[in-house]
């Protein structure tokens, strides 16, 4: 299992926070730690400008889209499914995410007389789906 984490430690003692992680390391030899890396600046202005600053911390330009796939359409058509996703997923060779979530199940999918909120196609999604597509801000406007 890989481990990644980012702890910001504003007026903190980095040597106490080091000292935690080694321990915490040495417990849990199961995880990978890959790189482990330590900064510390003397100002949150130098923080600001190395570390948020260049990945953009009010947000990044990126289209969503998301669909719930029926169970039945996942049981009936899985050919048809399989092919729809391998194709989202090859749309794009530079930043896109096909990513699955499993829904099904639980009390979304008993109907009662009970009125509420729940969106119909909610009681029968096996899966949700969300592909997107990110783009620097650099992109030239006719890609």
């Amino acid at each position: 299992m890989v481990f990644r984490g980012v702890f910001h430690i504003p007026n903190g003692n980095l040597t106490a926070v080091i000292d935690a992680l080694s321990a915490f390391a040495a417990r849990n030899p199961d995880l990978d730690f890959g790189k482990t890396a330590f900064f510390n600046f003397s100002s949150f202005y130098d923080y600001f400008v190395s570390l948020l600053e260049p990945s953009n911390p009010t947000g990044f330009n990126v289209l969503l889209s998301s669909r719930l796939i029926p169970e039945t359409t996942v049981l009936n058509l899985p050919e048809k499914v399989a092919d729809a996703f391998s194709k989202a997923r090859g749309q794009s060779g530079n930043g896109s995410v096909l990513l699955g979530h499993i829904v099904a199940g639980g009390q979304v999918s008993d109907i009662s007389s009970t009125n509420n909120s729940v969106n119909p196609g909610w009681r029968t999604a096996l899966l949700h789906m969300v592909y997107s597509q990110a783009w620097l801000d650099t992109t030239p406007e006719y890609i």
